[in-house]
């Protein structure tokens, strides 16, 4: 079993309207490459979306899912982001999600608590609902533009115990202040961590 996670700031207006660009990249894949892992990925993400434009909200795993179609698929690596791997990191987070406040919402011990991003012109949405939480194998939170200010306050002052969680609330403090400057209220930083077999 392998643990990885992902900080990264999402403009969800961007993503929720990136559907046509995947169907497009499908399209482009032709009869013979439906199978190959690239296609099953875009299809993937093309379904994803439109479960989140359906039902107007994202799970705990749907937030996780799309940080990740965002960062793998949609903008291709670029943006605003960092990702970890290894027991010495998941160890490090996990002493973050005995946080309270901004950065408890943002690497949640448990759930439910929702959250929600404005949005315009997407599907006829006005906010998108996101749900923070963690379970045994996905653990997801958000925090959008208009309280990043208090994350960043946040994690300014607070400590951690090891070196570690030390770069980890540096990096949380960056991204947050970066995403404060975009100046998009669509804009949220999302942190996403899960546990899969690596076989």
């Amino acid at each position: 079993m392998t643990w990885r996670s992902l900080l990264r700031v999402v403009d969800f207006q961007e993503l929720l309207t990136s559907q046509a660009a995947l169907a497009d990249r499908l399209a482009a894949e032709g009869p013979a490459g439906v199978q190959s892992p690239e296609a099953q990925t875009l299809q993937a993400g093309f379904n994803l979306l439109a479960k989140v434009l359906f039902t107007q909200r994202a799970n705990v795993r749907d937030l996780h899912d799309l940080a990740w179609l965002d960062h793998l698929v949609v903008a291709h690596g670029g943006g605003l982001a960092k990702t970890w791997e290894g027991e010495r990191s998941r160890e490090a987070w996990e002493a973050l999600a005995e946080s309270r406040g901004r950065l408890g919402q943002l690497v949640p011990r448990r759930g439910p608590s929702w959250t929600s991003v404005p949005l315009t012109g997407v599907a006829g949405l006005s906010d998108l609902k996101l749900e923070c939480g963690a379970t045994p194998a996905v653990r997801a939170g958000a925090v959008p533009h208009e309280e990043l200010l208090e994350l960043a306050s946040e994690t300014a002052h607070a400590h951690a115990p090891h070196a570690e969680g030390r770069v980890a609330l540096e990096d949380v403090h960056r991204l947050a202040v970066a995403a404060r400057k975009i100046g998009s209220e669509s804009v949220a930083l999302v942190y996403a961590a899960s546990v899969f077999d690596s076989a």
